[in-house]
């Protein structure tokens, strides 16, 4: 497509791809495109407004990288880091705790 598209689903959304699924996001702001705001201001955003949110590989390794910085915030409760069959390796030039 050539301008936005924007779906709304009332009900559930699955998808079951048989092969590889990859995205590239460019980040392009498009005149009169569907974001403005906050919410133009990153480029990939995924937001659930009830409920949880979950990132699970079945099988192999889930990596999250970044050029810049990696936050993991949370306003109430606690943040949970387990591995049950491995060690917990943590790098860093200088290893801040409180």
């Amino acid at each position: 497509s050539a301008g936005s598209i924007n779906h709304k689903i009332l009900g559930d959304l699955q998808e079951q791809i048989g092969g590889a699924y990859h995205v590239d996001v460019l980040g392009k702001k498009v005149p009169g495109g569907l974001l403005s705001g906050q919410s133009a201001v990153n480029t990939h955003q995924i937001r659930t407004l009830v409920g949880n949110s979950e990132i699970q590989s079945v099988a192999g390794k889930t990596t999250v990288s970044a050029q810049t910085g990696v936050d993991i915030k949370t306003t109430t409760g606690n943040i949970d880091i387990s591995a049950i069959a491995g060690n917990v390796d943590i790098n860093g030039l200088l290893i801040l705790l409180n």
